[in-house]
Formats: structure tokens, sequence, C-alpha cells
């Protein structure tokens, strides 16, 4: 890593990598996921697609990520909210 301010703290660091992890984690997401909603079912396969994906981009700056685990994906306030009402129809309709 390079830039004009030649020192760089860890929390800089961090937040680079972090940005760099949510771009390829929403790349992969774009590509390959239908519905919000089974996205559970799909975290150990996304963390390997994911981690293999970031392997390049760690190398790059002499770092190997070991291991990449996803525990959770929360979407935004609003997108939840519109789950949430898309599942309160489905489960309260009545035949």
């Amino acid at each position: 890593m390079s830039g004009q301010k030649g020192l760089f703290e860890t929390e800089n660091v961090e937040d680079y990598l972090r940005e760099i992890i949510v771009s390829r984690l929403n790349d992969y997401l774009g590509e390959t996921v239908d519905s919000l909603i089974n996205l559970p079912k799909l975290y150990d396969e996304m963390a390997v697609a994911v981690r293999t994906r970031l392997a390049e981009d760690f190398r790059k700056y002499g770092m190997e990520m070991a291991d990449f685990y996803i525990n959770r994906i929360t979407p935004p306030e609003e997108v939840q909210k519109m789950i949430d009402d898309k599942g309160r129809h489905v489960c309260c309709r009545r035949s």
C-alpha cells in the first residue's frame, strides 16, 4: 500500500480491506443470489467462493486470508421491512 501519506495505521488498513471484502461479496451476491430469503443456507458456499475471489487481492499486499466465514448478512432496514411485510402476507393467507 502506498500513497502520499506514507504511513498507515491498523484502522486504515482494516477499513481498506473491509471495503475490498464487501465489494467482492456484493459482486458474488449480484451474480448468484436470486432471493435474500435463501441466503442463510448458502453461507458456507458463499464464504468459499468469496475467499477464492479475495485470494489475489490479499496476495498483492503480501497477505493471505486463511479463513473466511459468513454468519449473517443484514439487508438495509427498508429491505428488511419489505421482507417482513411479504412474510406476514404469505403466512397469514388462508385457502
